[in-house]
């Protein structure tokens, strides 16, 4: 072993035209850690996207729903409620009837449409996805309201100011004269989860005062309902649905996000093809690098040969430095996504567009597997595709390179 480690030596690190060679070696290496950096940063991505938005939406929103049919209403909600638990009592962390109601909320001249949520003052109990970042949660039977984040900012409101809330009371539509509601409410503080959904529109309201203002008495527009566990969440949506009497209709978590949850899924099946790019770029690096240094050092390859050398010592020899070019490339590919992940999670110089990926900031979730498993398939392919160039060295003819050296 100490043989080729001698001969390398003299190979990369000579002085005679030492530039040549390793502007080569620099470029291959460079290409392989970048390969690696890239493929190691997206699958950090995609793992910490899905990871976040799974968990902000099973946070934040209900993993079983019980809505009326058609958005109709479900009247003497408690025998619901009732029925909901006698059948799944043991798998539910909470269940929290909920009104739903659209209109507009307008400070001065500045208009937006909104989300009413109607909801118990206990709601926030039993769902931590909401952090308050100003004033306090509204008071039962009281005009206050919480607002989004965002929504706040596009209203310039802050705590303690009086909006007009506009919203239409019984059936939009031309056989049926509606009520104009245009009530005065009063901010009582300010939330944020980091999903636009909630953020942009969400405006949480007592749920009394919501059923009094669109005279709804005892009925409710739904249930949401936490579980302890998301195993088997699909038969139970089905055992609800064959026991509760119409119009109420179940929906899942997943069935409400179909599509986020589709896109991710989608997402994982282009990565085979990236791998397998990157992976090309690594071979014809290596290849390119070890024909140039053949290329190169063909007289000191027919020398050697002359000195006894055999050509499977040939083969061990550029074998041997095709995969330290592999290794140098994966460590500074691993070390160049470490170092630009710790800066991306310090500075959060790049960020998402909240309407379209539904958060705001890059989420990367960084675990050991992907870098092992990026670093093994690029040094076994770089083991590979180093044999080539070592056979081709190995077949070099002493003889015809000293005749015109």
């Amino acid at each position: 072993m100490r043989f080729y480690f001698l001969i390398l030596k003299n190979i990369l690190f000579s002085k005679k035209e030492r530039e040549f060679v390793n502007i080569f070696i620099s470029i291959a290496i460079g290409g392989i850690a970048l390969g690696v950096a890239t493929l190691i940063i997206a699958l950090s991505v995609l793992n910490g996207y899905e990871k976040l938005v799974s968990k902000k939406l099973l946070t934040l929103d209900a993993h079983l729903q019980i809505v009326g049919f058609g958005n109709k209403p479900l009247y003497d909600f408690r025998k619901v409620e009732e029925q909901t638990l006698r059948l799944i009592k043991n798998e539910i962390v909470s269940i929290q009837p909920f009104v739903s109601k659209v209109g507009i909320l307008g400070k001065k001249k500045i208009k937006e449409g909104i989300s009413l949520h109607g909801i118990r003052p206990n709601y926030f109990a039993t769902n931590k996805g909401f952090k308050i970042v100003k004033g306090n949660y509204f008071s039962a039977n009281s005009n206050q309201v919480m607002l989004g984040k965002s929504i706040a900012g596009k209203l310039f409101a802050e705590v303690g100011d009086t909006l007009k809330l506009f919203a239409i009371s019984g059936k939009a539509d031309f056989s049926y004269i509606s009520t104009p509601i245009v009530e005065n409410v009063v901010v009582s503080g300010i939330f944020e989860s980091g999903m636009s959904k909630f953020d942009e529109s969400f405006v949480l309201v007592d749920l009394t005062t919501l059923q009094n203002l669109f005279a709804m008495q005892h009925a409710v527009s739904g249930f949401e309902i936490k579980l302890s566990s998301l195993n088997g969440v699909d038969s139970l949506a089905d055992l609800l649905q064959d026991n509760l009497r119409y119009p109420a209709y179940v929906k899942t978590v997943f069935q409400n996000y179909k599509a986020i949850f589709t896109w991710i899924e989608l997402q994982k099946k282009p990565i085979p093809i990236i791998l397998a790019l990157i992976i090309l770029v690594a071979v014809f690096n290596i290849i390119s690098t070890l024909l140039m240094i053949v290329i190169e050092k063909s007289e000191f390859i027919g020398t050697l040969r002359v000195l006894g050398a055999r050509q499977l010592q040939i083969v061990y020899l550029f074998l041997i430095q095709g995969v330290l070019i592999g290794i140098a490339g994966i460590l500074f590919g691993n070390l160049l996504a470490l170092f630009l992940m710790k800066i991306q999670t310090t500075f959060n110089l790049i960020t998402l567009p909240s309407t379209v990926y539904f958060v705001s900031e890059v989420p990367l979730l960084y675990q050991l597997w992907i870098s092992v498993l990026v670093s093994a398939v690029t040094f076994f392919v770089t083991l590979i595709v180093s044999v080539a160039p070592s056979f081709i060295a190995s077949r070099i003819q002493p003889v015809t390179i000293l005749r015109f050296s």
